[in-house]
């Protein structure tokens, strides 16, 4: 007894000699391996399932939401071409801007990309009334150009802008008048 007085001694002032040694460390280890293995908090089967769920779910997206995840993807990269082919062809529109010639003649010019059909003022613009010699749906080639009349008193003075529709857009496009 003595000896196993003087080992048990020996564990609790951290000195051990030759064979006791190991044993002991397997003693003072134990604890925590019970904790790290079963702590009471999580059940044996949950920590054998739960990695291989997160498995599943986390490395290959799973069986079915991998077609959802591909399905996606087809989807967003349906969305990417439609917003290239869009900013493509308003590049390919026609685009106006309106330029003073002298006293109250403008010129309304065609700078875009593409030629434009049936072009005319909008009539829903507050400057219409003061347009002379409106384009009545006529058509203007790339640098095209018409040109055109703003009446101008003390009480219409000369408007900011002017709104020009054609047939390459569902709503009248705004052109800034010059000062």
């Amino acid at each position: 007894m003595a000896a196993g007085a003087h080992g048990e001694a020996a564990v609790v002032s951290g000195v051990v000699a030759g064979e006791d040694r190991d044993q002991e460390n397997l003693l003072l280890l134990r604890p925590f391996q019970d904790f790290a293995v079963n702590n009471g908090s999580m059940p044996v089967w949950l920590q054998i399932t739960l990695p291989i769920v997160t498995a599943l779910l986390g490395g290959g997206v799973g069986f079915g939401f991998g077609r959802l995840g591909k399905a996606l993807d087809r989807r967003q990269d349906q969305k990417d071409a439609e917003a290239v082919r869009v900013q493509a062809e308003q590049a390919r529109r026609p685009a106006f801007a309106v330029e003073h010639v002298r006293g109250a003649l403008y010129r309304l010019v065609n700078i875009g990309e593409a030629d434009a059909t049936r072009v005319q003022f909008s009539d829903r613009d507050e400057s219409y009334a003061q347009i002379q010699y409106r384009p009545e749906r006529i058509s203007l080639g790339i640098g095209a150009a018409h040109e055109f009349g703003i009446l101008t008193a003390d009480a219409m003075p000369l408007p900011g802008r002017v709104m020009v529709m054609s047939d390459q857009f569902d709503e009248p496009e705004s052109a800034r008048v010059p000062l």
